[in-house]
Formats: C-alpha cells, structure tokens, sequence
C-alpha cells in the first residue's frame, strides 16, 4: 500500500509547481497532497503550523533567495527534510542549499518520476538521521545534568 506525504511547495511559477505535481502524482510507491505557496516571507510565519512531511523551496523566490529561506526556516526551527529546486543544474548552487540547509536539490529540468522518488527518500532518510543525531545529542546532555 502506498504512503501518503503532505507536501508543500514554495515556488513562485505555478506552472513548475503543477509540473512537479503531475511528476509526483505518476509515483508507485507513494501519494501526495501538494499544497504551493508563493511567498517566502508569509511561509516562513506559516509553516509552523502547516500541516506536511516534506517542503519543496525554489531559489528563485520573489523577495528572499531560497538559500535566505532555507536559512530562515532552519533558524526559526524548521526540522521537516526540505527539498531545493532551481532552474538549472549548478552545482554550485547546489552546494549553497545544502550548506543553507537542504536535505536535496533538484534541477527542475531533471524533473521526472524517477528522479523526484530518489530524492524524496534521500531527504526523508538524511532529516531522519539528522533528527536522530540531534535527539541522542539531547539525550546526552540531559543525562550529563542529572548526574551534576
């Protein structure tokens, strides 16, 4: 059976936005519910209380870049794996996500089923070892002070 994500996009071009869609609405293994959101500044306010699995965050944004977003989110606690999209294959940028604190990145011209599969169960399984390693990290200082 099937996995259900909710998902959300932050993208500002509706048309990438249902082109992702259509691609994630072909997947075998999974089914999603694909929420979009244009602007990044009411996103970052919003988020919090959205309900989803995964974030999709553009670089091309209208007023912040998605490497500021991705900043943003993870400073303001966003832990959801968090999947970069932009409109070319840079390797570069894609460097400046994942250090700004993506799970992923995605050429949108590299959109396929194939593709966007492999990447959402890498940033799934990358958020849940990093949330892992950030539990026992609590765990750990929380037994430190109870022994002092």
């Amino acid at each position: 059976m099937p996995r259900f994500y909710r998902m959300i996009s932050l993208d500002p071009c509706i048309r990438d936005v249902r082109r992702l869609s259509d691609c994630l609405n072909t997947l075998d293994q999974i089914r999603v519910s694909l929420h979009h959101l244009r602007d990044p500044s009411y996103a970052i306010d919003r988020l919090p209380k959205m309900q989803a699995d995964l974030l999709f965050v553009d670089e091309d944004l209208d007023c912040m870049t998605g490497v500021e977003t991705i900043r943003a989110l993870r400073a303001a606690g966003e832990r959801r794996p968090i999947i970069a999209t932009a409109a070319t294959d840079c390797g570069y940028l894609a460097a400046d996500l994942v250090r700004a604190g993506a799970d992923g990145y995605l050429a949108k011209r590299d959109i396929n089923p194939e593709m966007v599969q492999r990447i959402i169960g890498r940033a799934l399984s990358q958020a849940k070892r990093r949330n892992a390693g950030e539990q026992l990290q609590r765990e750990a200082l929380r037994q430190m002070h109870a022994r002092h």
